[in-house]
């Protein structure tokens, strides 16, 4: 094809065929310029065919990240602060009996109220949505729901419900000095454990194990509530997501509470 095109400039310029060339020179710009236009389109549609499939993608992993993260509260963290406040219940019954409860028994109510849980986040799928680009999220208000939960309501509330762990953890520790001390003892599989042992026979009573028992009570308490509002920020997240997947004609799982079963 150039070679058929280097002919005709050749015959036109020995034929002194000025004006005639001229107009084949622009007509051979104007083509490239097409070809140039046309290669662009290609290319734009392409980089724009893999940003839908990228934002497909995208949404589909967050919205497997939320699902996965309410499978941790539902069958981990919320079992187990149900676990801390039966503890405490048990606790302030053998405190109100005004009677001393078998150790055994009131070791167990005691290891409940302490109950300890990690709570995590899974954002890796919203990180990399970041890192390419919100923007590339035409939906005002879905770019909104998740810039606002990942980068305000998920670390506000992880922050609410875990920024006094330490202190408690501390203050508990104290408390304990006038209450228990330590001893090794054989497990039921013969190995060596450390075991509190209360140290006076009136320690129910005593006024650190009352601090103990209010401190993570009202803990408790506080946790509970952070994380209802914790999760109501997840289903909100969800319902928007999901009708940007419904619109996309995108497949997805609704999450399902129900299914879900205690991990302990």
């Amino acid at each position: 094809m150039i070679r058929f095109f280097r002919q005709i400039r050749q015959r036109l310029l020995s034929g002194n065929r000025t004006s005639q060339y001229l107009l084949y020179a622009l007509g051979e710009i104007v083509l490239v310029m097409i070809g140039i236009l046309l290669a662009l389109q290609v290319n734009n549609w392409n980089e724009a065919r893999k940003a839908r499939a990228f934002l497909d993608f995208s949404l589909q992993e967050i919205h497997s990240d939320l699902k996965s993260d309410l499978n941790l509260i539902y069958g981990g963290i919320e079992p187990r602060l149900r676990m801390r406040v039966q503890g405490s219940e048990r606790l302030y019954n053998m405190i109100l009996e005004e009677r001393r409860p078998e150790d055994s028994v009131f070791l167990d109510a005691y290891r409940q109220m302490k109950m300890s849980f990690l709570l995590t986040a899974t954002t890796e799928s919203y990180q990399s949505l970041k890192e390419r680009g919100l923007e590339i999220i035409q939906d005002k208000s879905l770019r909104n729901s998740l810039l606002n939960f990942y980068e305000i309501g998920l670390p506000r509330s992880h922050t609410f419900i875990t920024a006094h762990d330490e202190r408690i953890r501390d203050q508990t520790t104290e408390l304990e000095e006038a209450v228990f001390v330590l001893e090794v003892r054989k497990s039921d599989q013969g190995k060596p454990v450390h075991v509190q042992i209360p140290i006076s026979e009136d320690y129910i009573h005593h006024q650190a194990m009352h601090r103990i028992l209010l401190l993570n009570t009202q803990d408790t308490r506080q946790k509970r509530y952070r994380l209802r509002n914790l999760k109501k920020g997840y289903y909100a997240t969800l319902d928007i997501l999901e009708e940007e997947l419904t619109r996309r004609s995108l497949p997805y799982t609704p999450f399902d509470s129900t299914a879900i079963k205690p991990d302990f």
